[in-house]
């Protein structure tokens, strides 16, 4: 059951990584919250994750970037639904309903350079501890994903970019 606010805005539920959220750094693994946009997978440092939450049904802005769904309410705040599709030019997933259709999906809240945003997403895998040896930050992409993404990781024959936070969120910024 999801609460209401005084703007009648579904409240999301904390997510089920929180706990994750809390995992135990070694020098030799650093630990990324997994999910999926799309048919392409992404990772953000666990650091910068705040909270993963479901339910969300993001209020549109008049006249924004491809790139930001909306906002939504989270904790006492206002945040942008920052869409990753607007900047990679991703597919669409074929579950996800048609553009300007009510979503109540998936957000990753992450935190860079005391920018805060949600990062709407198809699919949280969970968190997952890489090794330092496994990041090739020299194969990541060309263009914007070469800006946006600041590494790559290749788990289960799957390939994961690990977002560059901070140039994300600055470039979302209008």
């Amino acid at each position: 059951a999801m609460g209401q606010n005084e703007n009648h805005l579904p409240t999301p539920q904390t997510g089920e990584l929180d706990h994750a959220l809390a995992v135990r750094p070694r020098a030799d693994l650093t630990a990324i919250v997994v999910f999926r946009v799309g048919g392409t997978w992404f990772g953000a440092t666990a650091d910068s994750v705040e909270e993963v939450l479901s339910g969300v049904a993001p209020m549109p802005i008049p006249l924004a970037p491809p790139h930001v769904s909306g906002v939504f309410p989270w904790r006492s705040n206002g945040l942008a639904l920052v869409d990753l599709k607007g900047f990679f030019a991703l597919q669409d997933d074929p579950s996800r309903p048609p553009a300007g259709e009510e979503i109540l999906g998936r957000v990753v809240v992450v935190v860079a350079d005391g920018i805060r945003a949600g990062i709407r997403c198809d699919q949280v895998e969970g968190v997952s501890e890489i090794p330092a040896a496994a990041f090739r930050s020299e194969r990541c992409g060309t263009g914007r994903v070469r800006e946006l993404c600041c590494d790559e990781v290749l788990q289960h024959e799957r390939l994961i970019l690990v977002l560059n936070l901070a140039a994300l969120l600055g470039a979302a910024r209008p």
